[in-house]
C-alpha cells in the first residue's frame, strides 16, 4: 500500500513539473515574440512607423559627449557619462534642461541605443510638465523645482517630447530626443 501512494505522489509531482515546464515554454515564447516587435528597425526603415511623436534618425545624427562644442546651441551636452554597468558599451549620459518662458533649453538630446538616459528638468517660470509618449512619461514640474526623467534608449528614432499644459505638441515647449544606433 505505501508504494502505491509513493507512486501515486510521484505521478503527481511528475505532471505537476511537465506542467510548469509547458507554462514557462509558452511565456517565455510568448515574450520573445512581443520582445522582438519592438520597432528599433528605424534605421533600416524595416517596418519603422513614423507618427506625429516618432521619426527615424535623422542623416548626421551624432551623440556629443562632454565638454564638447556643438555647431546647434539646441543640442544638450551631457554634464556626465558613465559607464551604464560593468563590461559594457552602454553609458549613462546625464543632461540639464530648463523650462523657462515656454520653451525647453536646450531643446534636443542625442544618445545611442541602449544608454540610460537621465535628464534634470528645472522649471523657472511657470508649472510645465515633461511628456514623452513614445515611452509612457509624464513627469510634472511645478514653478521653482526640479525633477528627474530617466530612462533607456531601448528603441532607435527621434521622438518629441512636451509640455501639455503649454498647449501640447503644437506648442512652443517641446523638443527632441534622438536615439541613434
Amino acid at each position: 500500500m505505501i508504494d502505491l501512494k509513493s507512486k501515486k505522489a510521484q505521478i503527481i509531482i511528475g505532471a505537476a513539473g511537465a506542467l510548469i515546464v509547458v507554462l514557462a515554454l509558452i511565456i517565455g515564447l510568448s515574450y520573445k515574440k512581443s520582445s522582438n516587435n519592438t520597432g528599433d528597425t528605424a534605421g533600416k526603415n524595416n517596418g519603422f512607423v513614423e507618427t506625429d511623436t516618432k521619426k527615424m534618425v535623422p542623416k548626421g545624427a551624432y551623440v556629443p559627449e562632454v565638454d564638447q562644442q556643438t555647431n546647434d546651441k539646441d543640442l544638450a551636452v551631457p554634464k556626465d557619462v558613465v559607464s551604464a554597468a560593468p563590461d559594457v558599451d552602454a553609458k549613462m549620459r546625464q543632461f540639464e534642461v530648463s523650462a523657462n518662458g515656454g520653451v525647453f533649453t536646450p531643446s534636443k538630446i542625442s544618445v545611442r541605443k541602449g544608454d540610460t538616459v537621465r535628464i534634470n528638468i528645472a522649471s523657472i517660470d511657470k508649472d510645465y510638465d515633461f511628456v514623452l509618449p513614445d515611452f509612457g512619461m509624464k513627469q510634472i514640474i511645478n514653478k521653482g523645482t526640479q525633477r528627474i526623467v530617466e530612462f533607456q534608449a531601448t528603441n532607435e528614432g527621434q521622438y518629441v517630447y512636451y509640455c501639455e499644459k503649454c498647449g501640447g505638441i503644437d506648442s512652443n515647449a517641446k523638443g527632441t530626443i534622438t536615439i541613434v544606433p
